[in-house]
């Protein structure tokens, strides 16, 4: 991502550009497949059955101006996103 004057300006493709260091920044983001692994969770159905569930989950950076201007650029912050988004899910599904 390419930013004047620390305003969003576009999203940059990979290869050579020539960027003003006084005026423009870069913001490098990762666009590949990431994997988390979360720990096991314990849930109880509808009929009261315990079953502990181990979840995998395989995310990607779809829109990198979402990721930065609404999670941010902080790694750990982004990981606790996806694993409480991940775990309301399994709640849900599996209750």
């Amino acid at each position: 991502m390419l930013q004047k004057f620390g305003r969003f300006d576009k999203v940059i493709k990979p290869g050579f550009h020539v960027i003003n260091p006084w005026t423009e920044s870069v913001i490098q983001i990762d666009m590949k497949t990431n994997i988390l692994a979360l720990q096991p969770q314990k849930i109880i159905t509808k009929d009261t059955v315990s079953l502990q569930i181990e979840t995998v989950v395989y995310y990607r950076t779809v829109d990198p101006y979402k990721l930065v201007y609404k999670l941010g650029t902080n790694l750990n912050e982004i990981r606790m996103f996806i694993a409480e988004m991940s775990y309301s899910a399994l709640r849900t599904v599996a209750g």
